[in-house]
This record gives structure tokens, sequence and C-alpha cells, in this order.
């Protein structure tokens, strides 16, 4: 969910239902970071993989998958999500967002 946040229209900026409701950002990230790792990592870990391996088997930029990771990324495109979870023997959707 998003939300708008605007002061007389002159600045706008999107923030997540959790900022909304007073998380730290770094908190947010933290909490984000996490919630993905907690699905990613254990495969990675069954297969002896690192987080390289995964980027060059998925054939995407190193960003996606580190800042995916790392939760500093708030979203990735539909194709890396496709292109991760393929490679993880996972739906699209079973990746955390």
């Amino acid at each position: 969910m998003r939300w708008w946040i605007s002061d007389g229209g002159l600045n706008v900026a999107i923030v997540s239902s959790e900022e909304a409701l007073g998380k730290t950002p770094s908190a947010v990230i933290a909490e984000r970071a996490a919630r993905r790792q907690a699905v990613v990592m254990p495969i990675l870990g069954k297969r002896r993989w690192k987080r390289g391996r995964l980027v060059t088997e998925a054939g995407i930029g190193k960003n996606s998958v580190y800042e995916y990771l790392d939760g500093t990324r708030a979203t990735i495109t539909d194709k890396n999500r496709t292109a991760i979870a393929e490679v993880l023997d996972l739906q699209p959707d079973q990746l955390p967002d």
C-alpha cells in the first residue's frame, strides 16, 4: 500500500504504510530485508550458492539482487522478479515484496 503525502502540493513523496505509521526508514529496510532473506537465503544455502551466483544464473544486474536482499530496493521489476523466482524454482508471487 502506498500513501501520498503533500505539504500544499509543492513537495510530494511516496512513503510506505510502515513509514506513515512512524517507523524509521532504517527499521522499514531491516524488516523488508528480513522478509526477503527468510525466503531466498535458505534456498541459496541448500545449493551452496552466494548472492553472486544467483545474479549470474538469473542473468540480471547485480544491484537488483543485492539491493533486493538487503532491503534497500523497495521494488523490483516484474522481469527481474520472474528471473530470480525461476532460478530458485519459485513462482514470482512467492518472493516477498
